[in-house]
């Protein structure tokens, strides 16, 4: 007993072969006491050649250009007779059998640019922004800065919530690859993970949205660089800390008040109230004003006193600035993003 088949190809052909794609009908015949079925019928071979039936991908015998597109399901005629519709089309790996694995296709990205306003105590500079006293403003400065934002989509079996609460609202704390680039430790931050649009927990695959901003980091006065996802605050202006003089009390001091003499034999008035130097009169002959400046002093270094945070002093004006961490941290290596 035996399955064998015959392929309509003149019926079909024509002059199609000269188009993208064109169409046969096989027509699958099984001896005397075979009963065809599903599985039977895919046995079966070619009545002159001895080929099989023809596989998604594989090369169409009446040209080499062409490659089997689709392959429909039998059709039974009774028990012996079944046809099957073969499309073929220019080109290998446009078959139906790439787009049903959807778990091959490719990363997808999108990017654009956009700006965030932040605020900032700083210049472009990094020098502190400070009044005429030498004291921080008391509002707020705004600052735009720009970011570039990337969408990363990925087909996925299912939408895993546990990971996106995970890994949504930090930054990177390793090196990633993203598109194809790596992406040094705080330069990237999370800013969701989410379908694309509705979808069933029956669905196939469901398309999965990975969505990032990329900033420079920063590099410190002392060239070291952090993230640029950081609260950076200016620290007491001008009246920073400064090492103790030799023989000082603590290792670091910090100036806390000024006041002024009049030369008038009044007590030193403190400069938090408007003082008249020598009562607004001309300075006469061997006359003096005196200012006395108060210190507080320390035991401890200054940067005990702000333990979560990383000390940046303009190499300029002496200001020190104030960072701390914007965001927790996770390693987005794990995300499989490469």
């Amino acid at each position: 007993m035996a399955i064998v088949y015959t392929q309509s190809w003149e019926a079909s052909r024509n002059d199609t072969l000269d188009s993208r794609e064109f169409g046969t009908v096989i027509t699958v015949v099984a001896t005397a006491g075979e009963v065809l079925n599903p599985v039977n019928v895919t046995t079966a071979t070619h009545a002159t050649t001895g080929f099989p039936l023809p596989v998604l991908n594989s090369v169409s015998p009446l040209d080499s250009r062409y490659y089997v597109r689709s392959i429909s399901f039998p059709r039974f005629d009774g028990p012996r007779y079944a046809t099957i519709g073969v499309t073929y089309g220019l080109g290998k790996g446009s078959g139906k059998e790439e787009e049903e694995d959807p778990f091959s296709v490719p990363l997808r990205y999108s990017v654009r640019n956009g700006v965030s306003s932040e605020s900032t105590d700083a210049d472009v500079n990094g020098k502190a922004l400070l009044n005429t006293a030498g004291d921080p403003f008391a509002g707020t400065v705004q600052t735009n800065i720009s970011a570039l934002f990337i969408d990363v989509v990925r087909n996925e079996a299912a939408f895993n919530l546990p990971q996106a609460i995970a890994f949504t609202n930090k930054t990177n704390a390793d090196q990633f690859s993203l598109a194809g680039y790596p992406i040094n430790p705080g330069e990237a931050y999370c800013v969701g993970i989410q379908p694309s649009g509705q979808y069933s927990l029956n669905d196939t695959f469901i398309e999965v949205v990975y969505s990032f901003e990329l900033r420079e980091r920063l590099t410190l006065a002392n060239g070291n660089r952090v993230t640029a996802f950081i609260h950076r605050l200016l620290d007491q202006g001008k009246r920073g800390w400064a090492n103790a003089p030799s023989g000082g009390e603590g290792d670091s001091v910090r100036l806390m008040d000024i006041a002024v003499d009049n030369g008038v034999g009044a007590d030193p008035s403190p400069v938090s109230s408007d003082v008249l130097l020598n009562e607004g009169k001309p300075l006469e002959e061997d006359s003096f004003i005196g200012i006395d400046a108060e210190f507080e002093a320390w035991a401890d270094p200054p940067e005990n006193k702000a333990p979560n945070a990383t000390r940046d002093v303009n190499a300029d004006t002496g200001a020190t600035f104030l960072l701390y961490q914007k965001h927790f941290t996770a390693n987005f290596a794990g995300l499989g993003l490469a």
